[in-house]
This record gives C-alpha cells, sequence and structure tokens, in this order.
C-alpha cells in the first residue's frame, strides 16, 4: 500500500493473473470502453462463453467490437423504442479519411443507428421477444 512506483497496470494484472482472477469472479461486469481498455487481446481472446449487451439501443457498434471479439456467444438486448447514442461529447469516426472511403460502400454496421439497429437488421442474428 505505502508504494508510489511501479505499480503493475489493471491491464498486466489481468493478464498475468486471469485464471485466478476468472476462479475468484467467473463473471465480469464491465462497459465496451473498459473490456478494451483492461483486457488483453491475446490474453483474452474468446475467452468468455458469453458477451451480454444490456441497453443496446444506447451502444454504437463499433465500441461493441472489442467486446465482441472476446467472446463465443454474443446476447444483444435493447429496447427499439428507447434513445439512440448521442455523440453530444464526442465524433464517431473521423470523416476525413476521403468520407470513410464513401460511407463504406452504404451497407456498413457504421451507417446503422445503434448496435441494437444492426442486429434487428442483420441476418445473422436470431432474434426473440422476452
Amino acid at each position: 500500500m505505502n508504494k508510489k512506483r511501479n505499480h503493475k497496470s489493471i491491464r498486466q494484472l489481468l493478464k498475468e493473473c486471469n485464471e485466478v482472477i476468472t476462479d475468484i469472479k467467473p463473471c465480469l461486469l464491465m462497459s465496451p470502453l473498459s473490456i478494451a481498455q483492461y483486457l488483453d487481446t491475446k490474453t483474452f481472446e474468446s475467452y468468455f462463453d458469453y458477451i451480454i449487451f444490456d441497453e443496446a439501443s444506447q451502444l454504437f457498434v463499433e465500441k461493441a467490437i472489442p467486446a465482441i471479439s472476446r467472446g463465443n456467444s454474443v446476447v444483444i438486448c435493447g429496447d427499439s423504442k428507447q434513445l439512440r447514442p448521442t455523440l453530444f461529447f464526442e465524433s464517431r469516426y473521423d470523416e476525413s479519411e476521403e468520407e470513410i472511403e464513401l460511407e463504406v460502400e452504404q451497407e456498413s454496421a457504421l451507417t446503422e443507428n445503434s448496435l441494437l439497429d444492426y442486429a434487428t437488421t442483420s441476418n445473422k442474428y436470431y432474434s426473440s421477444m422476452l
């Protein structure tokens, strides 16, 4: 506790002690940003059985990709009548790269409003009502 320097980062600690941590805590509750920040891609690639997104109507698709890449299956939950993600505090992507290659052929996930919108319009996911 008195150590002032050379602390291990949370990312490094989780990488080195992942088996112990997941034995103690097999279920992790993290935001997509925290997953990208703290969980190493090589150590945790397809590490989790399920990645569950709640309130997916409020999340951009590109923010979910780091979490999706670390799981075997994805569960996407949300209400299509809820508020969409907002760009009030940040920009979604940099428009300067040739207008994102002409809006990435207009069929991209970037053209969807939210992860839930992408999942419901894509034929890749099974849909059901609770």
